[in-house]
């Protein structure tokens, strides 16, 4: 069993499932890419469910966008000329930035959407007022006046919100009436995603 902690909210407000990702409770969430039968990754490799699912509900905008303005529009910290860059000036201690270069713009299989049946992509408080579109209708010329600038500069430049190194304290004792030596007297730690067979490498 995977267990991971809420990363959105859901409502039927509108009169259909409506999933809401606020920044930065969205990308708390982390699961090891062999629970998610993604191929070619190594044992350890980690992906984060809210940028993974926010790369693939834009997909189609980050092509357009490179297609119109070009790859240096990707470029971290830079927008196309002509464009309000007040609330895109971004510090390296604001966001951590994914050295994993294979995750800069591969949607994986699981966060892949329906391009027959497109869920539609909804925000609120920005500069130009909500809106709503079909991720298919969008053309690549919303920018941060349309969308938060936090999903702009998770889907372009794959950086996150900077987070607490959390790590998971915990002792490792043998099973009440086992015969198995004690390995350690001290508290061990571990990071804030721990898979089983892990403590069991680390036991045998």
């Amino acid at each position: 069993m995977v267990s991971i902690p809420a990363w959105f909210t859901v409502d039927t407000r509108l009169g259909c499932l409506s999933v809401h990702l606020d920044n930065p409770q969205c990308f708390s969430a982390e699961m090891y890419s062999v629970d998610l039968n993604i191929p070619g990754k190594t044992e350890d490799d980690k992906v984060n469910l809210a940028r993974e699912t926010l790369k693939g509900l834009l997909v189609h905008w980050l092509i357009e966008r490179r297609q119109k303005f070009g790859s240096q529009s990707a470029i971290i910290g830079e927008v196309p000329s002509g464009k309000d860059v007040s609330t895109r000036i971004l510090t390296t201690s604001r966001v951590e930035v994914d050295d994993n270069t294979d995750n800069d713009s591969a949607v994986f299989h699981p966060f892949e959407f329906s391009s027959a049946s497109p869920p539609s992509s909804m925000t609120e408080g920005s500069q130009s007022g909500s809106w709503r579109k079909k991720i298919t209708d969008l053309d690549g010329t919303e920018d941060e006046k349309d969308m938060p600038w936090w999903v702009i500069d998770c889907v372009m430049n794959n950086r996150l919100p900077l987070r607490e190194n959390t790590k998971c304290s915990f002792y490792l004792n043998p099973c009440e009436g086992s015969t198995v030596q004690i390995l350690t007297q001290g508290k061990l730690s571990a990071p804030r995603i721990l898979r089983i067979h892990k403590v069991s490498i680390f036991s045998l």
